[in-house]
């Protein structure tokens, strides 16, 4: 699927969609709390990622009914032998897997893409490996995991496996500890996890690099809504800032995802006469393309710092990025960790080749809003796994974009 662009600023109204990242944090929580007690999550959009987790949630024990945008929990029996498939979901994967080993008497094959493999789920295997659980792990998918996973000290690098483990140790009778053996370990999406565990009614604490799990903690995530997702709203916000008029509703500001901070990195760039910006974007690494897009409508040299982490491929990233950039006549400089922008007065159009990353597809059509020729973006079907809808509502706010099949 090829998609092109016409030069056109963009106007109006559009709703962010549900967080992907919330909704499988608040789906699994709610799930645990059916326990006890009924228990319903609003505002879900059903996503193939978030449906692998439904999925894995039922292949567990969980019984639930999906009424309009919403989940109902009724009852959780957590079953014997049985099997996960993840198909693409890594959030799925490494999220459901810690908490399987915490159900007594389970045992767990996962299936699903071979591209689910990669260092952080080897970490977490090793962590899971360490407190005696048997796996047949072997480099590829599928796996097994069996036994009971014991409460006390675990050591993690991803973030992810430190939300799973947070997510299943409370489950535990017993306290435990998760020491974050790495200092770049990115806290940004385990305090969301923490943030959503509070909202469950369950506590949580981090000092000097260790968070501490009370154990026995009963789960109470009863009713709740899924709130906006800042990561892909933040196209539409970017493209306010640098020729748009849009007004994006949808979002909480009381919400934990750290890309919440695009509205305080425009604030402080207008501020400043839109002079080029310099930061860490150790925890907004999904902003990192919409981020190099506004830096092309600022004065000066902007770089973006921190782009590493051992979930994201983020040598292709950065290269990505910058492709994007240069392809339509900018100014993109890739390192190792970092990326320099130039802004430029002019940038003409061109072919751009997303390297299968959706949001460097949603950032080139907000590129296509300060260009003067076309923007043809190729081989973009990635983008409809996370946001399907993208251009549904980038039409409806003006925009010109004409899909081919190839």
């Amino acid at each position: 699927m090829d998609i092109k662009i016409l030069p056109r600023k963009l106007s109006g109204t559009v709703t962010a969609v549900p967080s992907k990242a919330e909704a499988h944090r608040k789906l699994i929580c709610a799930a645990i709390t059916s326990e006890r007690i009924p228990s319903k999550v609003r505002n879900v959009s059903f996503s193939a990622d978030v449906c692998a987790t439904l999925d894995a949630l039922k292949a567990i024990g969980c019984n639930f009914e999906v009424i309009g945008d919403s989940v109902i929990f009724h009852k959780f029996i957590p079953a014997g032998e049985i099997t996960i498939d993840c198909r693409e979901s890594k959030e799925t994967l490494m999220l459901m897997l810690p908490l399987v080993c915490c159900f007594h008497s389970i045992s767990a094959t996962f299936t699903g893409s071979n591209s689910l493999i990669d260092e952080s789920l080897e970490n977490l295997i090793r962590v899971l490996s360490s407190k005696g659980l048997k796996t047949d792990y072997n480099g590829k998918m599928p796996f097994k995991f069996e036994g009971d996973f014991p409460s006390g000290e675990c050591y993690a690098q991803s973030y992810l496996n430190i939300s799973g483990l947070m997510l299943a140790l409370p489950h535990n009778n017993t306290d435990s500890m998760i020491v974050v053996s790495q200092s770049d370990a990115s806290r940004a999406f385990s305090d969301m996890t923490a943030e959503v565990l509070r909202e469950a009614k369950i506590l949580t604490a981090f000092a000097n690099g260790i968070y501490i799990i009370r154990g026995g903690q009963a789960y109470s995530l009863i009713d709740t809504d899924i709130g906006g997702d800042f990561s892909l709203a933040s196209n539409f916000v970017v493209a306010n800032a640098i020729s748009s008029n849009i007004r994006v509703t949808g979002l909480d500001a009381m919400s934990p995802q750290p890309e919440k901070a695009i509205f305080e990195i425009i604030r402080t760039t207008q501020s400043s006469n839109c002079k080029a910006f310099e930061l860490d974007a150790s925890d907004i690494i999904n902003l990192v393309p919409i981020l190099a897009v506004y830096a092309c409508s600022l004065e000066g040299v902007s770089r973006i710092n921190g782009i590493k982490t051992d979930f994201y491929d983020c040598r292709t990233l950065i290269t990505a990025t910058c492709d994007m950039i240069n392809s339509v006549g900018g100014n993109a400089k890739a390192f190792t960790d970092h990326i320099e922008i130039e802004g430029v007065k002019k940038l003409h159009g061109g072919v751009i080749d997303p390297h299968d990353d959706y949001r460097i597809v949603l950032a080139s059509a907000i590129l296509s809003t300060i260009c003067h020729e076309p923007v043809i973006i190729k081989n973009c079907e990635c983008f409809t796994r996370y946001y399907p809808t993208f251009f549904i509502d980038f039409r409806r706010l003006g925009g010109i974009a004409d899909i081919s099949l190839n």
